[in-house]
């Protein structure tokens, strides 16, 4: 493979993410831990307020998941977001190194 096409000049690159992250999160803690999530705030985002279906939310972690792995699973680790929502907080945060300050800045 050419070396402009690695890391994260390849097409298939998905911001660091590694194959074994992707396993964690479908585990079944970690469906778990988005029913939880999600069932807690009724199934409804938190920043506009709507109740989705369930395959347009999002459970996103507050912290990082890849970043504190002692958190992945923890419910106030969790806030339920719809997609447009989840992808306008990580537009204006980007993905990694992420708050709670920045959340609750996002929220007001």
């Amino acid at each position: 493979m050419s070396k402009r096409f690695r890391g994260n000049k390849s097409p298939g690159w998905k911001g660091g993410v590694t194959p074994e992250h992707q396993r964690i999160r479908r585990s079944k803690e970690g469906r778990a831990w988005i029913k939880i999530v999600m069932e807690r705030d009724n199934h409804t985002c938190q920043k506009c307020i709507k109740r989705e279906w369930k395959k347009k939310l999002t459970a996103h972690h507050i912290l990082n998941f890849s970043e504190h792995p002692n958190l992945r699973f923890e419910e106030t680790n969790g806030i339920t977001f719809c997609r447009p929502c989840h992808k306008l907080f990580h537009h204006l945060n980007g993905t990694k190194r992420n708050t709670k300050d920045q959340l609750t800045t996002f929220l007001s």
